[in-house]
Order: C-alpha cells, then structure tokens, then sequence
C-alpha cells in the first residue's frame, strides 16, 4: 500500500477492538448466564390475544382509554385496568406481557396477586424492556386486573405495553418469538449474510486497498447493527433477564459505536480535500463513546438520559457524509455516487430517527425507518453479491489471459515464458526425463524463398507431428521456444530407444508435402537424460541437450551436402 494511502487511514482504530472485546463478553456473559430454562419453553395451552380497551389512570387523576396494544409517555406513577370479558377461561391461567422494566404490583379482587421489583447491580440499566409473568387466582370475580406502576422517573419515559396473552402456560417460541421477533431475525439474518459474505470471501472480494477497508467497515458495521437489534429484541430480554442490564448496554453501545464504521467506510471514497470532517466526526462519535461510559461507570449520569447526544452525533455524521461526497472531486464520480446510492436508505433512516428523537416525539421505530433499513440491507446483499460475481467473471478473464499468455499462437504448444517458469519444477523434480531440443533445418532459406507464410506452416507441420505421434506412455511436456525451436521434457527411463522415436518423427516430418515441390523438409535434435536425484542441475541438462542438437544439425548439414554433390 502506498504510504499516502497509510496516512489517510491512520486513524486509531480503538473501535475494532471494542467490537471485538465486545463480541467475546457477549459469548461467555450469555454462555454461562443463560436463563432459558426448559420450563418456560412449555408448549402453549391455546393461549389468547387480550384484545379491547384498558384504562390507564395516572397519579395526577388523569385518565386515558387505550386499545390494545398501547403505549404511553408519562413521568408519573400510573395504573392499566385490564378487561378481561371477552376472555372465555380466565381462573388458573397466566396473563403475560412485554413492558418497560418497572416496579410494579399486580391486583385482582382488591388483592395483590403480583409484586415485581427489580434490582441491578448498577441501576443506570433500569429503562430496559422485561417480559412479565403474572399467575392469575383460580377465582376472580370482577373480571379485571389492575397494574400498578409504582416507579417515580424525573424524567418521560415511554411505555409499550405489547404481545399481550392470556394462557395455561406460555410458550415463548410460539406465542411471542415467532409473532414479534420474527422481523428482528429477519434482519439479523440479512445483517450476518452481509458481515459473512465479505469476512469469508477476504481478498477474491474486493478489487484494491480502498474497496478492502470499504467492505470492512461495511461487514462491521452489519455485525453491530446485528447486535443491536438482538439487544432490542423481546425474545433477548426474556432468554437473558439475569442480563438485562449487558442488554441496555448493547443496546446504547452498538448504536453510538455504528457512526465510527459509517464514517471510516466513507473516507476510502473521498477526496483528501473533504476527509477532514469526516476525520472530525470518527474522533467526536468515538469522544461520545468513551465519555459517555465514563459517566455512566462513574454513577454521573445514564446513558439512557444521554441518548440525544448520541442522535447529535449521527446527524452531524450523515451531514458530513453527504457534503463530503457531493463536494468530492474523486476521478471515480460514478463509484461514489453508487456508494452514496447504496447507503443512502440508511442516511435518511437515520435522520428521521434522530429528528424524532431530539424533537422529544417516541423513540419507538416508525415504519418508514423499518422499510428504509430494509432497503438498505437488500442493498448491501446486492452490492457484495454483485461485486463478487463481478471479481470472480475478471478473475477467470485473468485467468484466460494468463494461460494465453504462455500459449504460443501459431501451434498451441506453450511458449518459452511457460518453459521459463516450469524450469523451477523441474530443477526441483525428483523424477528421471529426456530432455530433447529440436531446431528446424533451412526454415530462413524457406522464409526468403517462399514467404513466411509458408514458413509458419512448416513450424506448425513439425508442432503437429510431435503432437501426434510423440509417444503417449509416459508423461510429456512440448513447448515452442524459438522461432524454429522447441523443446520436450519426457518423463521416460533411460532404456527406452529414444533415437528410434525421434528419428520415426523425423521421417514423418520429411515425408510431409507442406509446399509444392519442396521435399527437404527436416529437423535436427539433440537430447540429454536427467537421473532421478542427480547432483547435475537442469541448466547442465538443457545446455548438453542443445549442444547434441548442433551437433545433430552439422551433421545434417554435410548429409545434405554430400546428396547435394552426388
């Protein structure tokens, strides 16, 4: 890699060790901290939907009527009446839910049925989502429950009260997995193909340096876009509630962590010109990270509280991503723009969230962001799969190139460049071969006297007739290394009569009728033998071999002489 190139990515890159890091803690946390037990995958005894309205009354007396599923904003303790008439079998039954972590007891009949307090180790975690159980009484007679949430936040905190079952026993696979995480794992599967595919696939992938740390920080940032969202989902929380807190914690994590990858992907795309802002914001979202963990290890504030300044930094983010490659005078324009294509859902999924979370509305998921991250993943699943089919077509072309390039044109035989690079094997060969040089007698006389027409065809009759007729019991290597010369490495014992063979090619040669009236056609060789595990080296081989040929040629030389004068 050029050492400009160096320069430019000089970044510390303190994020890929933290996702690393990360990735560990998780495997060995949920590995030995697994709660899911057996007895709460118990298959489902037709459990039922809790459909209708509920009244929510908060401690200042107001009260709202909500359809479920419902969620609420509120800093105030409040109550949930739940109706339980349109429920056929109520006695004996489990009611379940997904809710808000609070404190919380449950009343039926003026008595309390239900008292949940949780406790962390660190109660900076508190806000995250909890799957509640709450066995009803085998008699119940005003057919509702009431929930109270007993909880005083100094701040808003949003409720969502979802997957709300009435049942024998619950199964979590059936009952709520499958209904509401199925479009988490959706995503996850998407995300993994993605962060997969460029992992496994390594260098046959990408074309040049940039596009390598492109993908990089692509498949990175797939694999914590991954993470977050099996941080959010309600099958995590209710698998792993002992790690409720490690899932609040993912949960901020991975997304103030996801603009560092989404920048440093950006930069290989731009200009040095407009990399400084994108430079500025890596150093700000990775400021925000390691700041804002240290106030929360510090018990000075939560990161939940410091969300908004983690949706700042994403604005900022896809603001600098956005002028840095409009504003970029790259000569690869088409590339860039294609980049910003394939990412663009994502940018303005982004923003909309970050809008709606810094304009204190929900942080709840729209479906325009659902859609749009979706987008986005289908995107990325094209542009690597594309991008592979692609490098796979130029490196077979490559390929294609590569053997032609030691393929000698006129006869097919390999040429001196593949004779070249097949002399190491056989320096390093322990076998025993015939080295044979062959070297067409009079081809200049042909080539001044019938045109070099005539000449390639005499050079491709002998390449034929060794082609042909060179016995086929052992092993062999031709080559074309000169205009008249070529060259056989035959793996054959030294017993074999290999003067008889090429003095049968030689007739065949002579008897051709390549040009009218030419009957002179006719080649000399020379050859020497390699013994298995012989100290001589090849070059010794090649150079008595050619020797013997010159011989062989002088002396064909005088033969023709001698026809000439009798």
């Amino acid at each position: 890699m050029p050492v400009k190139f160096k320069a430019k990515y000089r970044l510390i890159n303190i994020a890929e060790i933290l996702v690393v890091l990360m990735c560990i803690y998780i495997f060995i946390f949920f590995y030995f901290n697994s709660s899911l037990t057996t007895e709460k995958m118990q298959l489902s005894d037709k459990s039922e939907n809790l459909n209708g309205n509920v009244d929510i009354i908060f401690k200042d007396g107001t009260t709202l009527s909500k359809k479920v599923p419902f969620k609420i904003e509120t800093d105030q303790p409040f109550k949930v009446i739940f109706y339980l008439d349109s429920i056929k079998k109520i006695e004996g039954q489990t009611l379940s839910f997904m809710s808000k972590a609070a404190s919380l007891y449950a009343e039926v009949d003026g008595n309390n049925i239900y008292k949940n307090i949780l406790t962390f180790t660190n109660s900076t975690y508190k806000d995250g989502d909890i799957f509640y159980y709450i066995d009803l009484p085998k008699h119940i007679r005003n057919n509702k429950i009431t929930l109270n949430y007993i909880d005083h936040r100094n701040h808003t905190t949003e409720f969502v009260f979802e997957n709300i079952k009435i049942g024998k026993k619950i199964d979590i696979v059936s009952d709520y997995f499958l209904e509401s995480d199925l479009r988490g794992l959706l995503y996850i599967t998407l995300l993994l193909v993605v962060f997969l595919a460029i992992t496994m696939t390594g260098g046959f992938l990408r074309r040049n340096a940039e596009m390598d740390i492109y993908f990089n920080n692509i498949s990175i940032l797939c694999l914590i876009f991954a993470i977050h969202i099996a941080s959010i989902m309600p099958l995590s929380y209710f698998a792993f509630y002992n790690a409720s807190a490690l899932l609040n914690l993912l949960k901020h994590s991975t997304f103030m962590i996801m603009p560092i990858f989404l920048l440093k992907a950006v930069l290989t795309r731009i200009d040095g010109e407009h990399s400084l802002f994108v430079k500025i914001g890596i150093i700000i979202a990775s400021a925000n990270f390691i700041i804002q963990h240290i106030l929360t290890s510090a018990s000075i504030n939560r990161l939940s509280l410091m969300n908004k300044y983690t949706y700042i930094v994403i604005l900022y983010s896809v603001t600098t991503i956005v002028y840095s490659i409009i504003r970029t005078k790259n000569n690869e324009l088409n590339q860039i723009y294609k980049m910003l294509l394939s990412i663009s859902p994502l940018l303005i999924a982004l923003t909309e969230k970050s809008i709606r979370v810094l304009t204190d509305r929900h942080t709840h998921d729209t479906l325009f962001f659902k859609i749009l991250f979706f987008i986005f993943l289908i995107l990325q699943c094209y542009e690597v799969f594309n991008t592979y089919m692609k490098n796979k077509d130029q490196k077979v072309q490559t390929e294609i190139y590569k053997k032609l390039a030691l393929l000698d044109n006129l006869t097919g035989l390999e040429n001196r460049l593949a004779f070249s690079q097949k002399t190491e094997d056989y320096k390093n060969t322990k076998k025993s071969f015939f080295c044979i040089i062959i070297d067409i007698d009079r081809l200049k006389h042909i080539n001044d006297h019938y045109g070099h027409k005539y000449g390639d065809m005499i050079i491709k009759s002998c390449a034929d007739i060794l082609t042909t007729y060179f016995p086929t019991e052992y092993p062999k290597d031709i080559f074309r290394i000169g205009g008249d010369e070529f060259a056989i490495i035959y793996y054959a014992p030294k017993n074999i009569e290999i003067k008889k063979i090429m003095d049968n090619l030689k007739n065949k040669y002579k008897n051709l009728k390549v040009i009218e009236g030419v009957d002179f056609l006719s080649f000399s060789y020379g050859y020497s033998y390699y013994e298995e595990n012989s100290d001589v080296s090849f070059e010794k081989i090649f150079e008595i071999a050619d020797k013997n040929m010159y011989k062989n040629k002088k002396l064909n030389a005088l033969t023709r002489i001698h026809f000439t004068q009798t």
